[in-house]
């Protein structure tokens, strides 16, 4: 498995063509708004956040997916709209100016990257390119908690000593992307979400014995902190293999293509270190499954191509969401792209 390989091949598509909160794992809906009212204070919302300056029609989509994400907590991609709307702005916030209808789909969130166990989603903090990045930071220092979690459990199971440096490097390298996303995030105006401040602890690269001799594992064999030899796999065949992968992918995308040139450069020290970061995984995945029963890892597998599956739908939110800045294409490039990388991912599944 050459992960560099296959994101280089899963760029040239052409342009058509365990379930619990540490898996990304979404759910999704298509939904319907009709003849919904619009307040005076939902106008000026969707005009402040995305910088509309008059009442008309390119204010419909901006307020469906706020009045969808109010209402439902969820993100959306608006299909079809329509927008009544008074040419007069309301004598208070309350006022009714209008209504809306509007459908699209809709999903719980969108994912990138490695989250460590016990992982929890948070709303998105906003549209804009710096609430993006503050978000993506965050993503970042979550993946540097999640590789010092993997390395004390490998550790705890007399894993190759490779593997758990590699863990621990890859630790270090998270928590630098977060320190340089999160720079991107500040200079254009967010502020950054306090777990955005985790940094690599080299104490547990100090720490480690230069050899490390395998020990004999199964798959109920249970880490320091309690968690199975088969979780862990689960987790990484999913949050690794498959998320962390795209993730490398999507790094390398903005380095090519994102308009500014802070960003792009931000992302060209990045991607190299995320495509090193997806191929441990594999290794990982390699290890770990030679270790557990075939009906551990049947469902192992079974999980994996179910993530596999769904690249499509996380590549068409993926698009949705990020801001035009950062460089990635329109959504039906980008599911061609996706539906390539998880062809030529699953061989190796």
């Amino acid at each position: 498995m050459d992960i560099r390989s296959l994101i280089l091949a899963a760029l040239a598509a052409p342009a058509a063509a365990c379930s619990s909160v540490w898996n990304c794992n979404p759910d999704d809906e298509t939904f319907s708004i009709t003849e919904e009212p619009v307040s005076e204070a939902d106008v000026q919302s969707a005009m402040e956040d995305h910088g509309i300056e008059e009442r008309g029609d390119e204010l419909c989509e901006p307020l469906c997916t706020e009045i969808y994400r109010d209402g439902r907590g969820w993100e959306s991609n608006v299909t079809e709209c329509s927008l009544n709307l008074n040419a007069e702005a309301g004598e208070t916030a309350e006022t009714v100016v209008g209504s809306i209808t509007c459908s699209g789909y809709g999903f719980e969130y969108f994912c990138e990257g490695r989250r460590p166990l016990g992982y929890v989603e948070t709303a998105r903090s906003g549209d804009d390119a710096g609430h993006f990045l503050a978000d993506c930071a965050l993503l970042e220092a979550a993946s540097a908690s999640a590789f010092r979690q993997l390395a004390v459990q490998l550790f705890s199971w007399q894993a190759p000593s490779e593997l758990i440096y590699r863990c621990l490097q890859a630790a270090e390298d998270e928590a630098r992307h977060a320190r340089i996303v999160g720079q991107l995030a500040t200079a254009r105006g967010a502020q950054l979400h306090p777990r955005s401040a985790a940094s690599a602890d080299g104490s547990l690269k100090e720490s480690a014995p230069g050899s490390i001799s395998e020990g004999s594992i199964s798959e109920g064999s249970i880490s320091e902190d309690g968690v199975t030899l088969q979780c862990i796999a689960l987790h990484n065949a999913v949050e690794g293999c498959v998320h962390e992968a795209w993730a490398a992918l999507a790094a390398r995308w903005k380095a090519a293509n994102a308009s500014d040139p802070e960003v792009r450069a931000a992302y060209c020290e990045i991607m190299e270190e995320e495509a090193e970061h997806a191929q441990l995984a594999w290794d990982l995945h390699a290890w770990m499954m030679g270790r557990l029963s075939d009906s551990a890892r049947a469902e192992i597998a079974a999980a994996q191509q179910h993530a596999l599956n769904r690249l499509p739908e996380i590549a068409r939110a993926q698009a949705a969401l990020t801001p035009a800045e950062l460089g990635l294409p329109e959504s039906t490039h980008m599911i061609a792209v996706a539906a390539a990388f998880r062809d030529g991912l699953r061989p190796a599944a």
